[in-house]
């Protein structure tokens, strides 16, 4: 199947606007040290999904999204509450993206390295 056979002038169908629930703040045992080695992992997952078929992006941006998540709950105890609301709503976004038929893997890679950025200023 090639490219041309996709609408690409079929217009960008946003996801369903939800509020997304704050998140659930936690003390974290893990020291700013391992978080920064956990966080990155993210850049090479990141990068491989240009190479992967959209079943396989869809596989590792749900593992993105599930560690961004997990990251997010335990280091998100130290902000305020708009801030972890903030948290949440990029979040949602990733989400949004990977579950996308046809993905855009540069929206969601920008999207991430963003979320680790914060996430690594939080700790």
């Amino acid at each position: 199947m090639s490219l041309s056979t996709f609408d690409t002038d079929q217009p960008f169908t946003p996801c369903p606007a939800e509020a997304p629930a704050p998140l659930a703040g936690r003390a974290h045992g893990n020291n700013s040290t391992s978080l920064s080695r956990l966080l990155g992992v993210v850049p090479g997952m990141l990068s491989s999904l240009d190479t992967l078929t959209a079943a396989g992006q869809h596989h590792v941006m749900s593992k993105i999204v599930t560690f961004l998540q997990d990251q997010a709950t335990h280091a998100t105890h130290r902000v305020s509450h708009g801030n972890q609301r903030a948290f949440a709503e990029l979040l949602g976004h990733l989400t949004c993206e990977s579950e996308r038929l046809l993905p855009d893997v540069r929206a969601f890679s920008r999207r991430a390295e963003g979320v680790v950025a914060l996430l690594a200023t939080i700790t």
